[in-house]
C-alpha cells in the first residue's frame, strides 16, 4: 500500500526549525495538551527532544509527520 503524502511545503514557514509545544500546537490550532499527549504517546518520536525541563521539536519533521505520518491509533 502507498503512502499518500501531503505537500508541507511552507506551513509555518514563518517559524524557526525548532518550536515549543506552544508554537506547534498554536500552528495547527490545536491545545497544547494534544501536543503533550502525542508526545508521551510516542506519536512525535522522531520530532522531539527534551532538553532539561523544555520539550524542543523540529518544526519540519513534526508537519510533515503530523500532515502525512503513519496511521496513529
Amino acid at each position: 500500500m502507498r503512502k499518500h503524502r501531503t505537500d508541507t511545503k511552507g506551513i509555518g514557514e514563518g517559524l524557526p526549525s525548532v518550536i515549543s509545544p506552544q508554537m506547534l500546537a498554536d500552528l495547527f490550532g490545536l491545545s497544547v495538551k494534544t501536543i503533550y499527549d502525542w508526545v508521551s504517546q510516542g506519536r512525535l518520536d522522531n520530532c522531539s527532544r527534551k532538553r532539561g525541563k523544555h520539550w524542543l521539536i523540529n518544526r519540519d519533521c513534526a508537519v510533515e509527520e503530523i500532515m502525512s505520518g503513519k496511521d496513529w491509533k
